[in-house]
């Protein structure tokens, strides 16, 4: 399924419509009906959306400031894209998975003592 994205940007003063379209059409952002908040893409490369947030934050004099979780549900890791004094950040908080392959076998002759010990106790 990819990344997916929780919380927002916000933007003062509101970006005005022809910027929201822009702002849509030309990166990894799609700014509110009011231009008041800044929401990932879904699916959106988090590493591609901070750029164009530093991008953002130097083409004008708004100001934006707010927080973004992604979660990669593929490799479980999740990140942070924060923005907060005309700096963005984005850093790691949790690591990818270990892949484990197991195989749904179990060899009952390697395991015969303990599972006929379990069987034959009493329950109490």
């Amino acid at each position: 399924m990819g990344m997916e994205y929780a919380g927002a940007v916000d933007v003062d003063p509101p970006y005005c419509g022809s910027d929201v379209a822009f702002i849509s059409d030309n990166t990894e952002w799609v700014g509110s009906r009011d231009g008041a908040r800044l929401r990932p893409r879904p699916g959106a490369d988090p590493d591609e959306a901070a750029e164009r947030l530093r991008s953002l934050l130097e083409l004008d004099d708004h100001r934006l400031d707010g927080v973004v979780a992604a979660y990669d549900d593929e490799t479980g890791v999740m990140l942070a894209i924060s923005v907060r004094n005309g700096k963005v950040t984005r850093r790691t908080l949790r690591k990818a998975r270990a892949v484990v392959h197991r195989d749904n076998v179990i060899d009952l002759a390697s395991r015969r003592r303990s599972v006929s010990r379990a069987i034959s106790t009493p329950i109490a």
